[in-house]
Formats: C-alpha cells, structure tokens, sequence
C-alpha cells in the first residue's frame, strides 16, 4: 500500500519513510528559577483568583480605554520578582493585563505608577459611567 507524503508530495510505500522527513529529537527547556516558580500551586491558585479579582479583564484596556478585551489574559508582577522577591506572592503587586499591554509594561513603556494606578481604581467607577465619559477617556489617548 502506498501514501502521499505532506513533506515531499510524493508517493511512498506505507513502510518506506521520507527521506525529508527528520525526526526532531526532544530537548526539554533548562528549567529556570521563574519556569520553576511559575508551575508551582500557590503561583496557579494565586493567578487564577487575581484574574477572577479583575473580572478576567486588562485592567488598561478596560480602565483606560473602556474596551473589554478577555483574551490573551496575563497576570503580571508590577515590581519584578527579580528587584521584589518576597512580593513574589502579593495580591497589591499583582494585576492582569492583555499579552499587548503585559510587554508594554514589561518594556516600561506603561509605568509601574499607572499600573498601581489602575490598581487602585475601581471597577465600579467604569461600571457605572455615562457614555460620554467614555468619549472623554478616548479623546484623552
């Protein structure tokens, strides 16, 4: 019996291998001290209830734009692990924003103060806005 091959497109015996076909070997990534911190429970359990506290919303997108965006959710130290250890684990350092958002404030593009910023600011103050309010947000960025 023979097959079409998706590498070459041409045909081969059912037992006969590609020649183009190359077996990739597996290499495992070096675990690091954050992939290591990163797969631990509490880190899981932890990020989860920070992204229900937020409404599985940017906080940027939503408190600075008004615009819902769920996808792509990350949950991000505002001060690094790195200049923070023991806040590793501190709801007050922690929030959630979109993969755009989470890079920009990794860049500094997005200053840690906005991110403490939209912390403490309310989901409430934005729930209840008039829709000119929203226009004003806008015009603003």
């Amino acid at each position: 019996m023979r097959r079409s091959c998706s590498r070459c497109g041409r045909i081969h015996e059912l037992n006969e291998s590609c020649p183009l076909a190359t077996k990739k070997k597996y290499t495992p990534k070096p675990k690091t001290e954050q992939s290591s911190f990163r797969n631990t429970a509490t880190w899981q359990t932890l990020r989860k209830n920070i992204a229900e506290r937020d409404h599985h919303l940017c906080r940027v997108c939503f408190l600075d734009h008004g615009a819902l965006t769920t996808y792509g959710l990350e949950v991000h130290h505002i001060t690094p692990i790195a200049d923070a250890p023991y806040r590793a684990y501190d709801e007050s350092n922690l929030i959630t924003l979109c993969r755009n958002h989470h890079e920009l404030a990794e860049a500094g593009v997005i200053t840690k103060e906005h991110l403490y910023h939209l912390l403490r600011r309310s989901y409430d103050d934005i729930l209840y806005m008039k829709p000119e309010d929203f226009e004003k947000i806008r015009r603003k960025t």
